[in-house]
């Protein structure tokens, strides 16, 4: 088993247009199933970042984290969609983003990644988001 990260933090960051990071993207999960075809691949959204507005051309790390599950959905990719179920958690708990990542802006803290544990390990347990 593969779990695949998005990782749109850089894309977002420096402004690479959404279909390149489709591309790049679909370029990785293609070698990967064509070298290891009996492996099951997961891909994952990124968790949420601090600084998530509109970068160089226009683009929240929003629109990215969208267009990619969108993508993943169209093409029948098994998905977990990270960045919701860490916004629900943090939310529930009453805590603002800062205080689930770290400063860099580009990790979860130690809460952060216990919120990015209990997703995957639910999806797990009972297949459910």
């Amino acid at each position: 088993m593969i779990l695949f990260e998005n990782c749109l933090l850089n894309d977002h960051s420096h402004g690479i247009p959404i279909g390149i990071t489709l591309k790049n993207i679909n370029n990785i999960v293609t070698q990967l199933k064509t070298k290891l075809p009996h492996t099951r691949i997961i891909l994952m959204s990124d968790p949420p970042r601090i600084k998530s507005g509109p970068n160089a051309i226009g683009l929240s790390y929003a629109d990215y984290l969208e267009k990619t599950k969108e993508y993943a959905q169209a093409k029948h990719w098994e998905y977990i969609d990270v960045y919701k179920g860490f916004e629900k958690q943090r939310l529930s708990d009453g805590l603002a983003l800062h205080q689930v990542m770290y400063d860099n802006n580009s990790h979860p803290n130690d809460i952060g990644y216990a919120y990015w544990y209990k997703i995957l390990r639910k999806y797990f347990l009972t297949g459910q988001q």
